[in-house]
């Protein structure tokens, strides 16, 4: 039985030629293949802002105070917005609330989206503040703050802390 085994081995070595090889695989030559070549671009925003300093009000016939801060929205090319504000640290009565921590006295204020005071920024949906896509600067919103009744308040320094949003 070891003998047609044999004969299969000197049939193949003949046809492969001299030296064993096939001829027709044996030429020089380039070999290519292809590559996959991709990119992404995530999209990304950084948010700053001033302070809103009220500054020093007349607490005895003041009827309201106002003040504005600057928030910059910085975006890649193409990247849609909006801006929301939450309620800071003192929320209560469905308003924001500036604290004096020494006697623990609170005071009422809000900010809005227009100086006229009638489009109050907050949290996202109708709140929010959208700002149309940038090619790729800043945009420079302006928070307009009010305290609504600082007559009567208790001499002190109120403060509070919101959070500003940039939703892409």
């Amino acid at each position: 039985m070891a003998r047609p085994h044999l004969a299969c081995l000197a049939a193949a070595a003949v046809l492969a030629g001299p030296g064993g090889a096939d001829p027709a695989s044996a030429q020089a030559g380039p070999a290519s293949t292809a590559m996959t070549v991709s990119l992404e671009v995530a999209p990304s925003c950084t948010v700053a802002a001033g302070p809103l300093a009220f500054g020093p009000v007349d607490g005895i016939d003041a009827p309201s105070h106002s003040a504005t801060a600057s928030i910059e929205v910085a975006c890649g090319p193409g990247v849609p917005f909006a801006v929301a504000i939450d309620e800071g640290q003192n929320p209560g009565n469905g308003t924001r609330r500036v604290r004096d921590p020494a006697t623990g006295e609170y005071a009422a204020y809000d900010i809005f989206a227009d100086p006229a005071h009638s489009q109050r920024w907050g949290s996202f949906g109708a709140q929010a503040v959208a700002a149309v896509t940038t090619s790729g600067g800043t945009a420079r919103l302006t928070a307009y703050g009010r305290v609504a009744d600082p007559a009567h308040l208790a001499a002190g320094r109120y403060g509070d802390v919101v959070t500003i949003t940039a939703e892409f």
